[in-house]
């Protein structure tokens, strides 16, 4: 598993080795078969084909038939780590309804680290794994800081904030957090902290080193597939994911979790019509149930649909009412789909 992501990196930054016997289409661009941006590359360099080998629908950059040419191929730059969103199967069972999760039910919950000046530190936003190297998160918890807050590290793997140990004993054994740097935070060009309306509330930091996947630690599931991008939204069940603000008005130690209902997005742009707010198709309303809501200190954290016991993310914590879990008060996240282009982009970038 942790070869198959290592391999989708790899691929991203194949020079050309052998210019005069693959001529200048190695590694250049091309349009894959799921009409994803990709590479022209062998065909054992591409973990699109390794993982599935019986698939006849490679997208081809160029025939073999030249017995000195070998068949290239489109590979899929943005693509999905084996087993992603997949948590270990001894842990799956989970406590829903706003409650404690077990270690490793969410290997892909993030929480941003910030320095406050005088080497106090705190964690104030989540994000979520999304491969070896990338979280997403909201682009408010890196735009508009105080002057003297710097967000410079990530970390994975953790369960309980009071815990200051790296590694700590649970039930089953040992838990270790990771906290690697961030080498580059990507936002999105048209978000505007400024606006009522929070559009384009999406950002993603490069780590500066990929991390091993483990069972606490692993990527969840982009919806990359277009049956899964059409599903519904409205009265569809989510769950979200976050060490954020309780209904007692304190941060959780431990990663939370609830279930929420998606609506329409109407609902939102009526209930926050008041704040002089105009909601997108790129935006998500979910919730609106007594107690049971995302809240502050869950901002970035990942909304997330489980299919066939495989959690996709569906969207970010963006931003909500100020007061938390009222009823017909649902908060508002980003649409992860509408953005798959733009990670998709960004990842090219900084490879």
């Amino acid at each position: 598993m942790q070869l198959m992501c290592e391999l989708m990196l790899l691929f991203l930054v194949l020079h050309i080795i052998c210019g005069v016997a693959f001529s200048q289409r190695l590694n250049q661009l091309c349009t894959s078969s799921q009409d994803r941006i990709g590479r022209c590359v062998k065909r054992e360099h591409c973990p699109a084909v390794i993982e599935n080998s019986n698939n006849s629908n490679d997208s081809i950059c160029r025939s073999g038939e030249n017995q000195h040419r070998e068949t290239l191929i489109c590979c899929p730059i943005l693509r999905n780590c084996g087993h992603c969103g997949e948590p270990e199967q001894e842990i799956v069972n989970r406590i829903t309804g706003g409650s404690d999760v077990e270690p490793g039910s969410h290997p892909w919950a993030a929480l941003l680290v910030y320095t406050l000046g005088r080497g106090v530190t705190k964690s104030l936003c989540g994000g979520a794994l999304i491969n070896l190297q990338t979280v997403l998160t909201a682009a408010h918890c890196i735009e508009g800081l105080p002057r003297n807050w710097r967000m410079h590290r990530v970390r994975l793997g953790e369960w309980n904030v009071d815990n200051l140990h790296s590694c700590k004993n649970i039930e089953n054994g040992e838990i270790c957090n990771l906290e690697p740097e961030v080498r580059r935070a990507i936002l999105h060009d048209h978000y505007n902290r400024l606006s009522n309306s929070h559009l384009n509330d999406i950002a993603l930091l490069q780590l500066a080193e990929k991390v091993t996947i483990s069972k606490y630690i692993k990527p969840i599931c982009l919806p990359l597939d277009k049956t899964i991008q059409l599903m519904p939204i409205e009265n569809e069940p989510f769950t979200v994911v976050g060490w954020g603000e309780t209904e007692n008005g304190y941060y959780s130690p431990t990663l939370l979790e609830v279930t929420v209902i998606g609506k329409h997005l109407s609902m939102c742009n009526q209930v926050f019509r008041k704040q002089n707010m105009a909601l997108a198709e790129t935006q998500l309303c979910v919730g609106g149930e007594e107690g049971k809501d995302s809240c502050r200190g869950d901002s970035g954290g990942p909304l997330m649909r489980q299919i066939d016991n495989t959690w996709y993310l569906v969207g970010m914590v963006s931003f909500g009412d100020r007061i938390c879990g009222v009823r017909n008060q649902p908060s508002v996240y980003t649409n992860v789909v509408a953005y798959i282009d733009w990670i998709e982009h960004q990842i090219i970038e900084y490879n």
